[in-house]
This record gives C-alpha cells, structure tokens and sequence, in this order.
C-alpha cells in the first residue's frame, strides 16, 4: 500500500508501507520526464502522474534519440538513496549517477520501451 503524506507546503513524501518493506519516506523531488522511446505523448502523461504523487516537474521533452530499450533514472544531485527508492517504486528500473551541482532537477527520468512494465503505470497502482 502507498500512502501520500503532506510534508509542509507544496511537497510530499511517498511512505511505502507492505508485509516486509519498511517505512521508506521519498520526499517531493523536481524531475524531468523525457522520452527515450518515441511513443507521442508518453513524456507529458508521465508527467502528470508524477505530479499526482506530488513530485514537482519541471521539464518535460523528448530524450534526443528515441531508442532507449529501458528506461533509465540519473540521479542529478548524488541523493543516491532517495533517487534509488524512487527508481524502485517508479520501474523498478536502473539508477546513473550524473552529478551536476547546478541541474534543474533532482533526476531525470528517461522512459524507454519497457514503459509499459513499469510500476508507475501498472494497474495495481504500486507507486
């Protein structure tokens, strides 16, 4: 079961609550959703249901090239435990570490063929 928690204005955490999962707290990240797999409209529905789980997007796009197998979160920030943990609820899927002081974002996620088996989009709702 996943539980949405208000942690102050304008963020949240995901509590992740199951038979043997701890309680893991991911609080709201900024992220940019781009397209790895050339399917139209898939950067901006993704978009807007990371922004139903309170994370704030602040980029959506194509990835450059549309050939992206699987799909892939970079970690922007070195937060790896938290990007880590918002890459198993959301695929699961593989987590890069690509530093950059001054991103955007706290991580980019880069939706690749495999979408369609993701947790963010499975029908029991796991994220």
């Amino acid at each position: 079961m996943l539980v949405i928690l208000g942690v102050g204005l304008g963020s949240a955490a995901w509590t992740w609550l199951g038979e043997d999962a701890p309680v893991v707290r991911v609080p709201s990240l900024q992220v940019e959703v781009l397209n790895g797999c050339g399917d139209s409209g898939l950067a901006q529905t993704t978009a807007e249901r990371l922004q139903g789980l309170g994370h704030d997007v602040v980029a959506v796009g194509d990835a450059g090239r549309h050939d992206y197998a699987r799909t892939v979160v970079i970690d922007r920030r070195g937060r790896d435990r938290i990007t880590r943990e918002f890459a198993r609820r959301v695929g699961p899927c593989p987590v890069i570490l690509e530093f950059v002081p001054d991103a955007g974002a706290d991580l980019t996620l880069i939706l690749g063929a495999d979408w369609r088996e993701l947790g963010l989009f499975s029908r029991n709702g796991r994220t």
